[in-house]
This record gives structure tokens, sequence and C-alpha cells, in this order.
């Protein structure tokens, strides 16, 4: 097993982290709140779930296993987007619920929350770099390894594989996520809200990359 230190050199985790050092700009230059921040969150899951997806449908049998016929990739896919769309809506209910503030009076809707909130505030140039980050960690390690060299070639899965790349570490991995980032972030926008600082968005800044 790799070590934390060479895992860290890996290239996914490199952009990882720059990508995520890009809301800094925000809380410090564009006057973020903590809305912003847990919304900016919030779309990052749902961009994960995308290229989870994306990896189903480019290599399943190294994810969903050697013997997956098309019915169950098709299944795996509407049952990710259903349930984790089911579980994100509850997720933002909470967010819009607690933290919104001023922000409820000028959306009335996903366009003005578009318009607003994601394109308004700048949120959507960290998006840009998350989404591409994501798609790094995603989708690298299921290229011929001849490719890029210096990745570690992942071994052919089975079901009962508990490679990182299964179907089951990558959907686990992906719920837990969404639990674990659910709790952590609401209970430090509380705190930032209560101190009505920028030191408590930048703590769970840093917070949230050192859980990723």
């Amino acid at each position: 097993h790799m070590t934390f230190l060479v895992r860290l050199r890996q290239p996914s985790a490199l952009i990882m982290i720059a990508a995520n050092l890009l809301p800094l700009i925000g809380v410090l230059l564009w006057n973020w709140d903590v809305f912003l921040l847990l919304v900016l969150y919030w779309l990052e899951t749902a961009i994960i779930g995308f290229w989870i997806i994306v990896a189903i449908l480019i290599d399943p049998h190294r994810i969903v296993g050697p013997t997956a016929k098309q019915t169950t990739r098709t299944f795996l896919v509407l049952f990710l987007i259903a349930h984790a769309g089911l579980f994100m809506g509850v997720h933002f209910m909470f967010l819009w619920a607690l933290f919104s503030g001023d922000w409820a009076n000028a959306v009335h809707g996903p366009i003005d929350f578009i318009r607003i909130v994601v394109i308004g505030s700048g949120l959507w140039i960290p998006l840009i770099a998350l989404f591409v980050s994501r798609g790094v960690s995603s989708i690298l390690p299921l290229l011929d390894p001849k490719i890029l060299p210096a990745w570690p070639a992942p071994k052919p899965v089975h079901i009962s594989d508990p490679s990182p790349f299964s179907e089951q570490r990558m959907l686990g991995g992906f719920y837990m996520r969404i639990i674990v980032m659910h709790l952590t972030l609401i209970f430090s926008g509380f705190v930032a809200g209560a101190v009505g600082s920028v030191v408590p968005l930048v703590l769970m800044i840093a917070l949230k990359i050192a859980i990723e």
C-alpha cells in the first residue's frame, strides 16, 4: 500500500488540493459567506456522482465486475441518479433552511439560483476547477498504464475484490462522503455563522481538504 506521502504526490491529489484552495479567493476577496461555501461543496458532490457514472460507462468491467451485463450497469446508473439525488435533495433543503439568509429573498427558482448564486457570486470558477480535478481522479486510474507510467496500474476487479476502483468502494465512498460532509459542513457552518468572520470559513476550507 502506498503511504500518505506517496499518495499526496499523485497527480490527482495535487490537482484536488489546488482546486480546493480556490474557494479561499471567494472568501478573502469576494466576500463569500457560509451559504455560498456550503453550496459549492454541495454541487461538488453532484460532480463526484457524475464522474462515477462516467467511470462506470467507460470501464464497467473493472468497476462493476468482469461479468456485469448491460442491464446491471443501467440499473446501477439509474439507482445512483435516483437514490443519490434524493440524498442531495434533502441535504440542500437543510442548507437552504438553515443558511440561505438574505439569499432566499433574491432567489425564486432554479434560474435565479444559477444566475445569482452560481454565476453572479463567481461560484462557477472553483466549480470548473473541481469538475476537472474530480474528472482526473476518477478517470485517470482507468487509463492504460502505458499512457501514464507513473500512475499505479489497477488490477482487474472481481465482485468481491476490495480494490478502490470496485463498485462497492466507489459507491460506498460516495455515500459516505455525502453523510460525513453533510454533518461536518453543517456543524462548521453554524460555527462560521455564529462567529461572523472569515476565519471560520478559512478553517472550513482547510477541514474539507483534510477530510478529502
